[in-house]
């Protein structure tokens, strides 16, 4: 009986662990992310007019775009510019 409780407390404690472990990594990727896509959205608002005439994107969308927050997702510029996937 003192066993199983004690193997059962070792195991909580791994599962615990686990769960923080995966929490950070989670949240690390979060940040990673919310990094990469204001990094983006500040390129495409540097971009010249013929530059973004070669990507195919407006003058005005672009100056959208790169006036978003960083933590909204990507789904309305690709929605714009006719992607699904």
């Amino acid at each position: 009986m003192m066993a199983r409780m004690l193997v059962l407390d070792r195991f909580s404690t791994i599962e615990s662990k686990l769960t923080r472990n995966r929490f950070a990594w989670r949240l690390l990727c979060l940040v990673d992310v919310w990094i990469a896509r204001q990094r983006t959205r500040r390129a495409l608002g540097r971009l010249d007019r013929h530059r973004l005439d070669d990507i195919a994107v407006t003058a005005d969308r672009a100056a959208a775009e790169s006036a978003r927050p960083f933590w909204e997702g990507d789904d309305a510029l690709r929605l714009a510019m006719g992607r699904d996937g």
